[in-house]
């Protein structure tokens, strides 16, 4: 797999959060790929998981600042550092390394 493809993978595009206040990280296909629940506990989303009650949506990065595209500008690297940033949050950035 080439790193682009690896990166809007495995990176977060995004946070939605659901009326219950489960926080779920997705890529930039809109799949969930990390989601912590009320008590904290987090949990890797490994296959299509359909997300109920979305009641909030952020964004980290856009088409023209995507981490995947190189960071030669700072746009750009701040975008990656906006997805490490919430990594970091869930707790699982190391599980990118």
């Amino acid at each position: 797999m080439k790193k682009a493809e690896l990166i809007r993978k495995t990176y977060p595009y995004g946070k939605w959060v659901t009326g219950d206040g489960t926080q779920v990280l997705f890529n930039r296909a809109y799949n969930p790929i990390w989601k912590k629940d009320l008590n904290g506990t987090i949990t890797a989303i490994t296959e299509y998981w359909f997300v109920p009650n979305i009641v909030s949506s952020e964004y980290y990065y856009d088409d023209w600042c995507a981490p995947h595209r190189g960071l030669h500008l700072k746009r750009t690297k701040d975008a990656q550092k906006r997805c490490l940033d919430a990594l970091k949050e869930f707790g699982v950035h190391d599980a990118l390394h």
